[in-house]
């Protein structure tokens, strides 16, 4: 398999499975921009510039984030 190919099946499944559990998919995300951002430490205040609906705001904030 060459390309992208490889990767269709999992692509057409990919949102159905991963907003399956919202909660569970915005924790990962949250611990995402902890772990590979800058070093943020608990009180830090994050913006997030492209916050759409604001579903990581909860996360972050339970990650003691402002």
């Amino acid at each position: 398999m060459t390309g992208t190919a490889k990767y269709d099946a999992a692509a057409e499944r990919w949102s159905d499975q991963q907003y399956a559990d919202s909660a569970a998919y915005l924790r990962h995300r949250a611990e995402l921009v902890v772990a590979l951002g800058p070093e943020i430490e608990p009180e830090d205040t994050v913006l997030d510039l492209a916050c759409g609906d604001a579903g990581l705001a909860e996360p972050l904030l339970q990650a003691g984030l402002s």
